[in-house]
């Protein structure tokens, strides 16, 4: 009886899925990890805009930032979802927005011009690095 074999056994087959989903199951966090990652440089992307925009209004209003009009620079200038900007007592301007659904915050220091960008609530500082 000399019979030819063709195709794969149901043992070899069950082998290599196992081991295609074990793979699998090593990759899937990495990727959620990727994405929230690209979330967040996209926010701070948009962040970078707001900054931008903010500056330009805070040079048109001889140097002081004014609420209304970093928010409708900001809605002229930038792709930002929902922002409203606010002038907090020490001269610091924040301004929240949404990108990807989630809510960040830009503060902008009017003295030194740097900003920091916080995500959530609470909020969590992803720019700079803390």
């Amino acid at each position: 009886m000399n019979r030819k074999r063709k195709g794969f056994t149901l043992i070899e087959l069950v082998v290599v899925i196992s081991i295609i989903l074990i793979f699998a199951g090593f990759l899937i966090p990495k990727f959620a990890g990727y994405q929230t990652r690209a979330k967040d440089t996209k926010a701070i992307n948009t962040a970078k805009q707001i900054q931008s925009a903010a500056l330009s209004s805070y040079s048109e209003n001889d140097g002081k930032f004014v609420a209304a009009s970093v928010t409708s620079a900001v809605s002229e200038l930038t792709a930002a979802e929902g922002a409203a900007a606010s002038l907090e007592a020490d001269g610091r301007l924040t301004v929240t927005f949404t990108s990807d659904g989630e809510g960040y915050k830009i503060i902008i220091s009017d003295s030194a011009g740097t900003f920091t960008v916080e995500k959530g609530d609470p909020a969590l500082q992803i720019y700079p690095k803390p």
